[in-house]
């Protein structure tokens, strides 16, 4: 009974996480004075190729690492608080606050790229940026899972 779907919800916000904490999230893809240019955001830095060559780290970030390692700690360690719920519960409000913030940081960074001609989004960034707003959904169907078991015990406990 208490093993419920909102611990699949973590554990698919976890895997997110992980897979956010690892690999790039956006790629741009723009021309500058007459040079391709491919910019990849990760959680910790700022890659740049120009016209294919070798990659350039241009920038490196520790606030959204830490914001994501942190989701992905929280998302773990809520799958095995079945037995607190209100524990659980604000582990999960705690998640919101550290999803958002990175989504912030993330977006943060993309905007303080300059100088830009023509600007091409690839199409796994635009997943990865719908990727990123699920997280917040599966973090509210987790809440909401958790009040509905809250419920059904109090509920319960009425009855005896």
């Amino acid at each position: 009974m208490i093993q419920r779907i909102q611990h699949l919800y973590l554990f698919i916000n976890f895997l997110l996480a992980s897979y956010f904490a690892t690999m790039p999230i956006i790629q741009l893809n723009y021309i500058f004075k007459g040079h391709a240019y491919i910019q990849c955001i990760t959680a910790t830095d700022l890659t740049m190729r120009v016209d294919g060559g070798s990659l350039i780290v241009n920038d490196t970030f520790l606030f959204p690492l830490i914001t994501i390692c942190t989701s992905l700690l929280l998302s773990f360690v809520g799958i095995f608080q079945f037995r607190n719920r209100k524990l659980q519960r604000g582990n999960c409000f705690l998640n919101y606050l550290f999803i958002i913030l990175f989504i912030l940081s993330i977006i943060k960074i993309w905007m303080g790229i300059q100088n830009i001609d023509v600007l091409e989004i690839t199409t796994l960034s635009w997943i990865n940026i719908a990727l990123m707003i699920l997280m917040l959904v599966l973090n509210y169907f987790t809440v909401a899972g958790i009040n509905r078991d809250e419920a059904l015990v109090r509920s319960a406990d009425r009855l005896r």
